[in-house]
């Protein structure tokens, strides 16, 4: 699978602890990051623009499931975070997940595969989450059908 994508985190309320609003940073391109294990950093504000074209499926993670994908690292800032692929740079059908824990034991905490409400893309993904302070979030990027590589 070969494709462009534009991916925004964005910061929504804060959750019962409150913590101060990290300042929005400009946004960024290129530099893919396709093993759990070297994650780029994604912070509140900030949109990657990148293409999968380059990604890999040697990933040595818990999954193990052979699928190329692109991966994102934060901690938590005590706020509801949302992760989408929803904008016109988008050109595939992309499937996001947030995962907790490390590499070697990834706990799944949510996913999307269609946003029904995407007028750029119906097939482009959103997911949102309440971020707890401190805790490290990996949001994974990955083409919706392809679940192999040959």
């Amino acid at each position: 699978t070969t494709g462009n994508y534009g991916l925004t985190l964005s910061c929504g309320a804060s959750l019962p602890t409150p913590t101060p609003t990290p300042t929005p940073t400009p946004a960024y391109s290129s530099g893919i990051s396709d093993t759990c294990a070297t994650p780029r950093s994604l912070n509140c504000g900030n949109t990657v623009y990148a293409s999968i074209s380059t990604a890999t499926a040697t990933d040595p993670d818990s999954l193990n499931d052979g699928v190329i994908d692109q991966w994102y690292v934060l901690t938590g800032p005590g706020q509801r975070l949302t992760a989408s692929t929803c904008n016109s740079f988008t050109d595939f059908n992309t499937f996001l997940e947030i995962y907790t824990g490390g590499c070697a034991s990834l706990y799944r905490l949510a996913y999307n595969d269609n946003d029904p409400n995407c007028s750029a893309l119906v097939t482009a993904s959103t997911v949102s989450w309440d971020a707890v302070t401190g805790t490290q979030y990996r949001i994974r990027l990955r083409p919706r059908f392809n679940t192999t590589t040959t």
